[in-house]
């Protein structure tokens, strides 16, 4: 193993680019095949090109700053090429102009060497104490490739779990209506066919002028607090306006219940299903007005339809 003459990390760095020509390219590679520092040094930097290589979109230097990065390379090699040109043991007719020199120019001379060879060996503990990086081969790649397999997996299967959650979520909605419906259905059918279901049919009281002929049908199940109620020949009202059933209690002075608001269809018919009135409420009478739009707490004179 070659541990001396190392490559320095800008020409490692153009090696590792392919900026160097082609014999100084060969006699690095020489190198870096002997001196396990340099081929350890390089490997790192080939590492990371090929992190920036994956992570970055690439685009050639501009010939003008590249030519620039080569003077400057040269002109730092030019100089370290004359330092160590003039270290003690790297010259030959030195000592003679050393010993000429003044003493002030040799302490000054001395101090710059030692400084340089300071520099070489800290130069070269850098590069011991480099940490090893290895070139990820074919397996690493491959590794790689399973771990982003894995990941594009697993987030497909989160979207699938996403969307059935989602259409998991519609069909319970979907399933609660369709309980409700079922539920009202079942409440309605016990309503109409119970034996204590309180049927009533409601008609224009006597006092009125039958211009047409309105009429309703309710029944009330008291144990339940349940009502179906069905009319037909309403009159249509104004947009203010609705109609509103009432249950009128037994006894004297008894304030009647608000049922329910409703309007008629283009053909007079509307209906009304309840099925969260008071219970237990013994009803005398079941009567109908004209109320403003909303409903009101007590009816509003006169009775359109009454029946008991």
């Amino acid at each position: 193993m070659n541990t001396t003459n190392h490559i320095s990390q800008d020409d490692l760095l153009l090696f590792a680019l392919q900026f160097m020509s082609a014999p100084e390219a060969a006699k690095a590679h020489e190198h870096v095949l002997t001196c396990d520092d340099c081929h350890r040094q390089l490997a790192w930097i080939q590492g990371d090109l090929a992190t920036y290589a994956m992570t970055a979109e690439v685009h050639m230097p501009p010939v003008a700053a590249r030519e620039r990065l080569m003077r400057s390379i040269a002109q730092d090699k030019l100089q370290s090429s004359k330092t160590q040109d003039e270290a003690p043991g790297k010259r030959t007719n030195g000592s003679s102009k050393l010993m000429t020199m003044p003493a002030a120019e040799t302490a000054a001379t001395a101090e710059v060497v030692s400084g340089a060879e300071d520099a070489q060996r800290e130069n070269v503990r850098s590069f011991d104490s480099a940490p090893v990086r290895r070139k990820i081969g074919v397996i690493g790649w491959a590794g790689w490739a399973v771990a982003a397999t894995a990941i594009v997996a697993g987030g497909l299967q989160y979207q699938r779990s996403e969307n059935l959650r989602d259409q998991l979520a519609a069909n319970q909605a979907e399933l609660t209506q369709v309980s409700k419906q079922a539920a009202q259905a079942s409440l309605v059918m016990e309503t109409l066919t119970d034996t204590n279901t309180k049927q009533v049919s409601l008609a224009l009281p006597s006092t009125t002028a039958p211009t047409a002929v309105p009429e309703a049908h309710a029944s009330y199940l008291g144990r339940k607090g349940s009502l179906v109620f069905v009319a037909n020949h309403l009159n249509q009202l104004t947009a203010d306006k609705t109609y509103e059933l009432w249950l009128i209690p037994t006894g004297k002075g008894a304030a009647p219940i608000p049922a329910g608001t409703f309007r008629p269809d283009a053909d007079g018919r509307a209906h009304l299903v309840m099925a969260s009135l008071p219970k237990g409420v013994d009803v005398a009478a079941f009567g109908v007005t004209v109320e403003p739009d909303g409903g009101s707490s007590a009816p509003t004179m006169p009775i359109v339809l009454v029946g008991g």
